[in-house]
């Protein structure tokens, strides 16, 4: 079975837009035909920000027609071939708690949770536990020991910034903690000590798409870029492709505990 990867987070935070622009690279799409049909189909509602979503939603023009947000109503699943390897699932999730089910339903069948966090939203000085927490503790309820990755997006809109990220990752660190800890007193009804380090995070990842570019691969979803030299971490695929390693490595050990292998 292909590893599937959910995608989730606060409405218009760029999860489906990503998804968008990993299936325009994968798939070599020329985006001026997708944006002169889209143009073409909802005249005055077109903006830029669907322009890569429409791979995801297709019936975005349709609800625009009709007054209503251009949002995906329930989960969307979409195959796509990284690498020589096997195709990976990405399902992309409603950010609006009125299409909650969706949500549910997409980090319940998945693999691999990423959480999307536009940037300013984590600077912002209301950035806090319940915010936070809201769909990171929905994705723990189905893998209690699943690893995030999470993405830093819209980063362009901080001229990418090497100190807002490093901001960031403090506050989401500080988070990632207090979740840790919660979840452990929740299991054991005792409270025990985390090590700030020991955090549920595979990855802390700024991200961005340009719609005024030709840089299909996005920045730091399929390599690095150099409008963000400062960072040397992993990029979106390099983090999915380490989190599909470790669930392979654990079936190959758990077959070895069973005496299948």
């Amino acid at each position: 079975m292909n590893p599937k990867v959910v995608f989730f987070g606060g409405p218009d935070y760029g999860k489906s837009t990503i998804i968008g622009r990993m299936i325009a690279e994968v798939h070599n799409i020329n985006m001026e035909n997708v944006e002169k049909k889209l143009r073409e189909e909802m005249g005055a509602n077109y903006l830029p920000d669907y322009l890569y979503s429409s791979f995801v939603n297709p019936h975005q023009a349709e609800s625009l027609r009709r007054g209503e947000r251009a949002n995906s109503k329930q989960h969307e699943i979409k195959n796509i071939k990284i690498d020589d390897t096997a195709p990976i699932v990405l399902i992309d999730t409603p950010g609006h708690d009125k299409y909650i089910s969706g949500r549910q339903l997409g980090m319940s069948m998945s693999d691999i949770g990423v959480y999307c966090l536009a940037i300013e939203k984590v600077l912002d000085d209301d950035f806090g536990g319940i915010v936070f927490t809201k769909y990171s503790d929905l994705f723990s309820e189905y893998h209690p020991n699943g690893k995030l990755i999470y993405l830093l997006t819209m980063f362009d809109v901080m001229d990418y910034g090497e100190s807002y990220y490093l901001t960031a990752c403090e506050k989401i660190k500080e988070k990632c903690r207090w979740v840790e800890i919660n979840h452990v007193e929740e299991a054991f009804g005792v409270p025990i000590e985390v090590d700030y380090n020991d955090i549920d995070a595979a990855a802390i990842i700024p991200v961005a798409v340009e719609f005024k570019t030709k840089e299909k691969e996005g920045i730091n979803i399929f390599s690095r870029n150099e409008k963000t030299s400062w960072y040397s971490g992993l990029t979106l695929i390099e983090a999915i492709r380490i989190q599909i390693g470790a669930m392979e490595m654990d079936a190959i050990l758990s077959a070895q505990d069973n005496g299948y292998v």
